[in-house]
């Protein structure tokens, strides 16, 4: 370890201000609202120098990372001048960046000086995504400008001399908690948002939507989202609590929601199978902000009625702990739960349903392909063809429309095609793939990184067919389609239905419901409005076929 490190962590003071142009801060990591460490950083004004020190903590991985950035300018823009990367715990490497008319790094184990041909390029690292702030130091515009930059990861790419295109734009004043920031949105192929203190552009807030990701400056004090209790559907109080299952090779942590009826009675009850991406217990995506609640909602509704109910974060989402391999985690993970929810004393274990919202359905079917002990399973949304060719249909219907409206070149559904075709090559084959040679826009290119980046966990799910999976269930099945449902369609649900004898299966189709079980008025709605609740009609279908009244 050099010593330049060291003489930088023994400054890292949080909460403190050390001169009078030095501020030290802490922030929090989080993904998919599991915490992923912590961050410090100091940043320092002397003369005409800026110095961000930044060190990050790892503590599931025993990893620790330093780096220091010099920036020249008492004004915005400044110019990076020096940058420094050393792991200092967890790892070797210590790495230095220089600007001149060129730009050089040097790989200090590797006794390694390289040169990229240009000056305007930052050094950034994906391990210290924070840093990402200092894209903001070096705009030079005003809202709706765009400026053109490039960024080099000489950490993640050695010996690689090749800058990789950013986008900086401006978007406009917010406030958040106490503090006045600026907006910024940087484009690296994946959209970064940025909140930065307008006073001195340092970091407040950062947000990877796609990848669910976050850093937030720890005492920011925002006004918290208040969470919805739906206790207005009549019927029994319920009461609710926190459970920890331990499963192979996860904790997942759910809510139980227990109505108040006479102990005496053995109860029915259900797990409800959140859908696709960073979906936590109650219907919220990490890549979505606000609260839709729909599964939340759903459970309030079941307990009402009498019905205990266990809904819960996957694993590697919001308080569930551990990361899939593959999607047979997530079917065990429902597994462990139904013996779970076997072992209380109050409940029926004859009378244990299963309902998935979504990819959830699929993830319920399998689960219930295997065993027998089930009362039935209810399938919210499901998709009734592979996947990929699911993805594919509504990419392109998108692509499609937006054309038709003007907004891209007519050749772009062409391009879009092709590109997931491509795509979907590469992942079961395991080869390479380059997305930009496709031109697309950033929202599709967002969707197809998103696969790419997990090429080993979503090859299972790429070739699934969830049609196939239902035809081996021997159990009940509920399966409930809007037809306001722009993700899934109505043909999903028939074909589903069609894998089965009509004296095991219901089919409902609910006009006007949209994907997450809300009612629409002819047009696509926020999924997130607080004044938007699960349609009343779907809840009485759902509780009604629990119960057994016809």
């Amino acid at each position: 370890i050099r010593l330049v490190w060291l003489l930088v962590i023994l400054v890292l003071f949080a909460g403190k201000t050390v001169g009078a142009q030095t501020v030290v801060r802490e922030y929090r990591m989080k993904q998919a609202g599991s915490d992923l460490g912590t961050i410090q950083i100091e940043l320092s004004v002397e003369n005409d120098e800026t110095h961000l020190n930044t060190l990050v903590k790892y503590p599931s991985l025993n990893t620790e990372i330093a780096t220091n950035y010099t920036f020249v300018g008492e004004e915005f823009p400044k110019k990076p001048y020096k940058y420094n990367f050393s792991i200092i715990q967890g790892g070797v490497l210590d790495l230095e960046m220089v600007w001149n008319d060129t730009t050089a790094y040097t790989v200090f184990q590797l006794g390694q000086t390289n040169t990229i041909p240009i000056n305007n390029v930052l050094a950034l690292d994906n391990n210290v995504i924070s840093d990402y702030m200092v894209s903001t130091w070096i705009f030079d515009g005003g809202k709706d400008e765009i400026q053109e930059s490039s960024l080099v990861l000489p950490v993640q790419i050695l010996q690689s001399d090749q800058p990789i295109p950013m986008k900086i734009a401006y978007i406009e004043e917010e406030q958040i908690g106490a503090y006045l920031t600026e907006h910024y949105q940087v484009n690296v192929g994946v959209l970064i948002d940025i909140w930065v203190d307008i006073k001195d552009r340092s970091l407040i807030k950062l947000n990877i939507p796609m990848q669910a990701y976050e850093i937030t400056m720890i005492g920011l004090d925002e006004e918290p989202e208040l969470e919805r209790v739906f206790k207005d559907f009549g019927g029994f109080d319920f009461k609710e609590k926190i459970v920890e299952v331990k499963t192979n090779g996860a904790v997942i942590s759910g809510t139980l929601s227990i109505p108040h009826v006479p102990m005496s009675l053995k109860l029915p009850a259900a797990v409800i199978a959140a859908g696709s991406g960073p979906t936590d217990r109650d219907g919220n995506s990490y890549v979505m902000p606000g609260a839709a609640d729909y599964l939340k909602e759903i459970a309030h509704y079941l307990a009402s009625r009498g019905i205990v109910v266990l809904r819960f974060d996957k694993r590697g989402v919001g308080e569930s702990k551990g990361l899939p391999t593959s999607f047979n985690d997530y079917i065990n993970d429902i597994d462990y739960l139904v013996e779970h929810l076997k072992d209380y004393d109050f409940i029926d274990s004859s009378r244990v349903y299963l309902i998935g919202h979504s990819e959830g359905a699929w993830l319920v079917s399998e689960v219930a392909a295997k065993r027998q002990d089930l009362a039935g399973i209810v399938l919210l949304s499901g998709a009734g063809y592979p996947f990929f060719d699911t993805v594919k249909r509504q990419l392109l219907t998108q692509t499609e429309a937006a054309v038709a409206e003007g907004y891209f070149d007519q050749g772009l559904t062409e391009r879009t095609e092709r590109a997931l075709t491509d795509m979907y090559d590469a992942v079961m084959s395991g080869t390479a793939y380059e997305l930009s040679d496709y031109s697309l826009p950033t929202e599709i290119e967002q969707v197809i990184l998103s696969f790419i980046s997990q090429r080993e966990l979503i090859k299972d799910w790429l070739t699934a067919d969830p049609a196939a999976v239902l035809s081996q269930v021997q159990l009940p099945v509920l399966i409930i389609q809007g037809t306001a449902d722009i993700q899934i369609q109505v043909e999903d649900a028939r074909n589903l239905a069609s894998t089965l004898p009509e004296s095991q299966r219901e089919l409902h189709i609910v006009e006007g419901l949209d994907h997450v079980l809300k009612m629409t008025e002819g047009v696509p709605l926020s999924y997130t409005d607080p004044e938007r609740r699960v349609d009343g009609q779907l809840l009485q279908i759902l509780g009604n076929w629990i119960t057994n009244i016809k």
